[in-house]
């Protein structure tokens, strides 16, 4: 792969050392264009040829089954996983009296609140030196636990968790497990069943960059059969075009969580972002960004700072790193260095360098001069 002729499909990239993959990744242009045709579609005919649209929203569902390795009617689209976490949490509210919830003390918000607020009690699960291990959860499990909720990457530190054998131990109790893969979509292979997931959902708009304003949903077989969200709408329905206003029909597939028109410009969005990396290769992806994170934990390790992310085994390793400078604050490191074209998040007092496939070595080498300028000061 020459990767050096794939970062020029990447605008961002020419901005600077872009390392902010974590919070939004860089879209390929092709993803720009898909999004401008559809837009210009719209413009142009309206409703006249609208039939294209549900065609789009079916082949974007197609899509991304086949990219997870599931059955079409497992996979529903919502606006961000915040959404796909309410339905989710509502949902199992009423299917049982268990109220508690087992997460993690690194999770992102839209993980937990939702539960909070559905009124879940959530035991959080602490990472030490940001290592989790899988007997962590299984220790805080008894007879009110209604599911482990988790991230299969945690923002804060990068961690990437070993889903197959928790989800493993996870069903041999029992026990739901709802994963949040945003941080994994698009670096890492991400197989629900695999994962013996339950329910899994993944917002599109970091590592796979797709844009802004799209989420995935994964449903198992066994929960679209017996899945009762919260609420529905007209397209939740069997032949929703009859447009039945006074009997319920819902269907049995995790579309039923779609409850009204959907935006088809971001669905074709998705559908692009996704053949970009079938045809990178995922497993290209992954290699290129473990190769390029060891080789940025190993310069920043060399500056002295303190490292935040597990950096010991590979199979926990992701594009992200986190660190922090000694008598530093870091969000007045992160503007310093933007001043510099080097961009990177601050995140709890932290800072946070995550690296993708379309950067490369000079973008780690800015970042540590850039560092070093500041520390001398």
């Amino acid at each position: 792969m020459n990767w050096s002729q794939l970062r020029q499909n990447y605008p961002a990239t020419q901005k600077g050392a872009y390392l902010m993959n974590a919070a939004i990744g860089a879209p390929h242009k092709r993803v720009f264009e898909t999004s401008l045709k559809w837009n210009k579609f719209t413009l142009e005919t309206a409703a006249i040829d609208d039939i294209k649209f549900f065609e789009c929203l079916e082949a974007a569902r197609k899509t991304c089954a086949d990219f997870l390795k599931v059955e079409q009617k497992c996979i529903g689209f919502a606006p961000n996983t915040g959404t796909n976490m309410n339905i989710l949490a509502g949902t199992l509210k009423t299917k049982t009296s268990k109220r508690k919830v087992i997460s993690t003390t690194d999770e992102f918000p839209s993980t937990t609140l939702p539960w909070l607020h559905a009124g879940f009690e959530v035991d959080f699960v602490s990472s030490v030196d940001g290592f989790l291990g899988i007997e962590q959860f299984i220790e805080k499990i008894d007879d009110d636990t209604a599911a482990v909720v988790v991230s299969a990457v945690q923002y804060l530190t990068g961690f990437r968790l070993d889903l197959e054998a928790l989800g493993l131990e996870l069903k041999k109790r029992n026990i739901p497990f709802i994963v949040n893969a945003t941080q994994m979509l698009g670096v890492f292979e991400v197989h629900p069943e695999k994962f013996h997931a339950t329910a899994l959902s993944a917002s599109c708009h970091k590592w796979l960059a797709a844009g802004i304003g799209q989420a995935i949903l994964y449903l198992s077989p066994e929960w679209c059969q017996n899945f009762s969200p919260p609420f529905v709408g007209w397209s939740s329905v069997e032949n929703y075009w009859d447009l039945a206003n006074d009997r319920l029909a819902l269907r049995e597939e995790a579309s039923i969580m779609e409850i009204g028109t959907l935006c088809f410009e971001r669905l074709a969005a998705l559908q692009t972002a996704i053949e970009v990396v079938l045809e990178v290769g995922l497993p290209e992806i992954s290699q290129r960004i473990l190769d390029l994170s060891s080789e940025m934990h190993l310069q920043l390790s060399q500056l002295g700072l303190k490292i935040h992310s597990y950096r010991k085994l590979e199979k926990h390793h992701t594009g992200i790193i986190s660190f922090s400078i000694e008598n530093h604050d870091a969000v007045e490191v992160a503007a310093a260095l933007k001043e510099k074209s080097v961009f990177i998040n601050n995140r709890k007092g932290r800072l946070r360098a995550s690296i993708s496939y379309y950067n490369n070595s000079e973008d780690i080498e800015r970042l540590i001069v850039g560092l070093k300028e500041i520390i001398k000061g």
